[in-house]
């Protein structure tokens, strides 16, 4: 019977174990060489991408600084607190005095005292409130003759200029007319039609909402005024108390 012996180093023959450990030692220089090459091209990829984002930011601030407009911005400073506002790219530059002496303020009327809001009858017919070129036409029936109907039929209008409400003040109610807008151009003129006491003008019946003229049936509580102010010694007026055209740059 002939002998087995094993195949090793001893019998000058290589296991396949120690060709795979000759092989990964042949192999590992070439792959940390290939690998520091990699990680070195990353890096530089990765700055060229920081370069490039770089580049992007300063070329979108250059287009901003590129507006003359940045550069002809205009601040607005005040001495006194209650007084603010922004400058306008057209704006004056220079010191201004200020000094305010009435501020614009909106018409309230309100008519007498009435025992309730909703059931006692003012009357019926039409009522036309105008303010400035515009006037809109209020109808009232048996249905909707009572302050709070007024209230609501004036407040259903969108365009009239003018809100209503009802108040409590205690001795009873009042039904209160103010104008949506500051300004004497924004005053009211009230007027009845068809009122069903067959008189337009007295003081009874619709027509004790009349404010036109001689007949002011109704309280005016507070008046339509302008805002009245002195810039540096001038005497300027305006119908409200915000207003961007007072002191403008003149440019050829």
């Amino acid at each position: 019977m002939a002998n087995i012996s094993s195949v090793g180093i001893g019998s000058g023959v290589l296991t396949s174990d120690l060709i795979d450990k000759l092989v990964a030692a042949e192999k590992e220089p070439t792959e940390l060489r290939l690998n520091a090459k990699e990680e070195a091209i990353t890096t530089e990829l990765s700055i060229f991408g920081q370069i490039q984002s770089s580049v992007t930011d300063f070329r979108l601030a250059s287009r901003s600084l590129a507006d003359p407009k940045l550069f002809q911005t205009l601040n607005l400073s005040s001495s006194n607190s209650a007084v603010s506002g922004q400058a306008s790219e057209d704006a004056q530059t220079g010191s201004f005095t200020l000094e305010v002496s009435r501020l614009a303020t909106s018409q309230s009327l309100s008519t007498n005292v009435f025992a309730d809001s909703d059931t006692t009858e003012v009357g019926t017919g039409t009522v036309t409130i105008a303010i400035g070129s515009a006037s809109t036409d209020i109808v009232l029936d048996s249905n909707n003759n009572s302050l709070d109907g007024i209230a609501a039929a004036i407040n259903n209008q969108s365009d009239v200029g003018v809100s209503a409400s009802v108040i409590n003040v205690g001795s009873g109610y009042r039904l209160v007319l103010t104008s949506d807008e500051t300004g004497l151009e924004n005053s009211m003129e009230i007027t009845v039609s068809g009122d069903g006491d067959g008189d337009d003008t007295d003081a009874l019946g619709l027509s004790q909402l009349v404010y036109s003229g001689l007949n002011l049936n109704i309280n005016q509580n507070q008046e339509a005024s302008d805002a009245l102010f002195e810039l540096n010694g001038l005497e300027v007026s305006r119908s409200t108390n915000s207003f961007d055209d007072v002191a403008r740059r003149s440019v050829t």
